[in-house]
């Protein structure tokens, strides 16, 4: 549990669980709270940015991945038929931990070796953005 108490008139502590961490931040002048420069608050403040930065990228980028495999993999590489060994109707965050795989997926698609010759093809340009995803 995260709670944040006046414990002096200037100043805030935060609270986690049942540890204190006194003058987290403090209250300028125009009332705006600013956390000092080294506090833990601050530390939390830039990591929960970046997070909020980085996340929705993240989830366009898995759901990018996804509608590529499913458009172009999935009928030889999902759950009926695994050409190869490589099954790619798993969930992109599982396929994302094999890097190896990942690996093997680029090369394969900036080579044009897959799709298979006789498949319909996808766009150059989605190709590209699927391997810089990768």
């Amino acid at each position: 549990m995260i709670r944040l108490t006046r414990s002096r008139p200037r100043s805030l502590t935060l609270r986690v669980g049942h540890a204190a961490m006194p003058d987290v931040a403090r209250l300028s002048d125009s009332s705006v709270i600013r956390p000092d420069s080294d506090s833990q608050a601050t530390k939390l403040f830039w990591l929960s940015l970046l997070v909020a930065l980085l996340l929705p990228g993240t989830l366009r980028a898995e759901s990018g991945l996804k509608q590529f495999f499913a458009q172009n993999c999935i009928k030889c590489h999902g759950p009926e038929e695994q050409n190869g060994m490589v099954r790619l109707d798993r969930p992109v965050s599982e396929l994302r931990a094999d890097h190896e795989l990942l690996e093997t997926i680029a090369t394969v698609l900036e080579a044009g070796e897959m799709p298979p010759e006789e498949a319909s093809q996808p766009e150059a340009d989605a190709v590209a953005q699927v391997v810089q995803l990768l």
